[in-house]
């Protein structure tokens, strides 16, 4: 059986949340520890919605940003920043703020569940 995992640097219509709650994580995760679990949880909190950049829109870019890096030569350590620089030029800065807002959002829902998981004792 394959599952579809949301990405998270953009929004994919027709994904359905299992957990959408914080709440519904902290019982979660408390659920797995109580069993004696041995295994992960994956949360996929996709970036907000007035923030996204539609995925066609967005992988246009990664694709163009790949194959400049290679026409440049640019390898090893120095792809990543390359290509965060070069899709936010490619965008005129909309990367950036899509994914300084995805952090925010990652950062807000995993105090959210913190607080849920901390009330579970």
């Amino acid at each position: 059986m394959r599952a579809e995992v949301p990405r998270q640097d953009v929004r994919i219509g027709g994904v359905a949340a299992a957990r959408p709650e914080a709440r519904h994580n902290g019982d979660g995760f408390a659920g797995e520890v109580r069993l004696g679990l041995r295994g992960g949880v994956l949360v996929a909190n996709p970036i907000p919605e007035a923030d996204a950049i539609p995925a066609a829109e967005i992988d246009a870019r990664i694709d163009e940003a790949v194959a400049d890096a290679a026409r440049a030569g640019v390898t090893r350590k120095d792809v990543t920043p390359y290509l965060l620089a070069r899709i936010t030029e490619l965008t005129a800065g909309r990367s950036l703020t899509a994914n300084i807002a995805l952090v925010r959002n990652n950062a807000a829902f995993a105090a959210r569940t913190a607080v849920a998981l901390a009330a579970l004792g």
